[in-house]
């Protein structure tokens, strides 16, 4: 099913419609339009000047893009989704390919996605300062 990028909103997209919808805005470098496309808890774990200082210093320094992406299976419980996703992520050092499942949960604005650990962690050690101890 084709994704129509023309929508001004998400609502009635399924979850990995929403998913594919964040890719999309992420190729083009529209980091509000994909922040707004997270769940809630994660945007209370990470603000949206944090993930736009995160993603301007990332795609400045190291152009990347999401593309060939899937959605193998797609498992939805009520309010709940998880998505096993696959996709080549286009890189400066060449592709990568990366499998994850990825979390949604359904909102009064339709699917959203919530962030893995890993992301918030990553998120979150940008512009922060790590002190080694040394003995």
């Amino acid at each position: 099913r084709v994704v129509d990028l023309t929508r001004q909103d998400s609502v009635g997209l399924s979850a990995e419609e929403v998913l594919a919808l964040q890719y999309e805005y992420l190729n083009m470098t529209a980091w509000k339009r994909a922040y707004e496309l997270f769940a809630e808890q994660s945007k209370r774990e990470v603000s949206l000047d944090q993930y736009e200082d995160y993603m301007d210093s990332g795609y400045s320094e190291r152009p990347t893009a999401v593309k060939d992406y899937a959605f193998p299976s797609v498992e939805v419980e009520g309010d709940h989704a998880t998505i096993e996703r696959e996709f080549t992520l286009s890189t400066p050092d060449g592709e990568h390919q990366q499998k994850a499942t990825q979390e949604a949960v359904l909102e009064d604005e339709g699917w959203r996605i919530v962030m893995r650990d890993d992301q918030i962690r990553a998120l979150l050690q940008r512009g922060t300062i790590i002190v080694e101890r040394t003995q």
